[in-house]
C-alpha cells in the first residue's frame, strides 16, 4: 500500500517510499541549498554555496564521465524495462532503480516542470559568480556530445504525437537542484519542441548535510583543480568590478578554512 501527502506544501501528492536493503549505488548528500551526487562512490556533481568558507557559490564538476558512464546506462536498462501501468505506485513501477539507492526515506512523484535551466556535466561555467539559476537547475549526469540523434528524433515525434515521456531526476528534500538519472534524450527533445518536460522526481529525504569537510574529502585529487579554478576565476571577477585587498581579514579567514579541510596542496 501507497502512503501519499494530502496537506499543502511542495510535495503534495508524492508518494512515500522507504528503501530497505538499498544497494547504495546512487548517494544524495546536502540540505535545503547544497547538494552532491555519487554514484559507486564517485561525486558527479556538486552544488554548493557554503557560506561558512567556500569562495563562492559554484557549480563543480569532478569525476570523468567514463567513470560512471557504465552505472547510467545500467539505470538506463532498469528504466526502459520497468512498465508503466495505470493507478499502481511508482514505487513498484521503479523498483529495480529504487533499489540502487541507498536505504532510506524517499518521496517520489511527477509532474510538468516549467521554468528550468539546464547545466552540461561537462562544461564549466564562465564564472562562478554566475551560477545563478532563475529556474528549476537540471543537472545534467551524461554530456550532451554523448548523445544519439537519433534517440533524440524518436523522442521529438513521440512528444509531437502527444506522448509524454517522463525524464527521472533525483533530488535532496527541499533543495532545488534536479539531477538527472535517466532521460537526457527525452529531455533534449523536449527543449528543441519548446514544450515544457514531464519529470518523476525522487526525493532523499534524510541525506547526510553536505559541510565543507565532507565536501573536500569526496574530492580527493580533484580538489586542487577545483579550488585553484574557483579561486582564480573568483578573484578575476571581483577585480574587475570592485578592487579588493587579498590580505584582509575576510579572504585570511576563508583562506584559513580551506587550508584546514584539505590543505595547502588544495589552493
Amino acid at each position: 500500500m501507497a502512503y501519499y501527502i494530502n496537506d499543502g506544501g511542495e510535495y503534495q501528492g508524492y508518494e512515500v517510499c522507504n528503501i530497505e536493503n538499498g544497494l547504495g549505488e546512487i548517494i544524495l548528500y546536502g540540505g535545503d541549498s547544497e547538494s552532491a551526487l555519487c554514484f559507486l562512490n564517485k561525486p558527479i556533481a556538486f552544488v554548493w554555496p557554503d557560506c561558512a568558507g567556500s569562495i563562492a557559490e559554484y557549480l563543480s564538476r569532478t569525476a570523468s564521465y567514463n567513470d560512471y558512464a557504465e552505472t547510467l546506462e545500467k539505470i538506463r536498462q532498469i528504466v526502459d524495462g520497468s512498465i508503466e501501468y495505470e493507478n499502481v505506485p511508482l514505487s513498484e513501477t521503479l523498483a529495480g532503480l529504487l533499489i540502487l539507492f541507498e536505504s532510506g526515506q524517499y518521496l517520489i512523484g511527477e509532474y510538468e516542470i516549467d521554468d528550468y535551466e539546464l547545466f552540461d556535466v561537462k562544461k564549466t561555467i564562465s564564472s562562478p559568480m554566475h551560477y545563478y539559476p532563475l529556474g528549476w537547475p537540471f543537472i545534467l549526469t551524461k554530456p550532451t556530445g554523448e548523445l544519439d540523434e537519433s534517440t533524440i528524433q524518436e523522442h521529438m515525434q513521440k512528444i509531437k504525437n502527444g506522448k509524454r515521456p517522463k525524464v527521472i531526476v533525483a533530488s535532496v528534500y527541499y533543495n532545488g537542484t534536479l539531477y538527472v538519472i535517466d532521460g537526457h534524450h527525452k529531455l533534449e527533445a523536449y527543449k528543441r519542441l519548446n514544450i515544457y518536460p514531464w519529470v518523476i522526481e525522487i526525493v532523499s529525504v534524510l541525506s547526510k548535510p553536505l559541510n565543507v569537510e565532507l565536501g573536500c574529502s569526496m574530492l580527493n585529487n580533484n580538489s586542487k583543480v577545483i579550488y585553484e579554478k574557483i579561486k582564480k576565476e573568483y578573484l578575476n571577477y571581483i577585480i574587475q568590478e570592485k578592487p579588493i585587498d587579498l590580505d584582509s581579514e575576510s579572504i585570511l579567514v576563508q583562506r584559513e578554512k580551506l587550508k584546514t579541510c584539505i590543505g595547502k596542496k588544495g589552493l
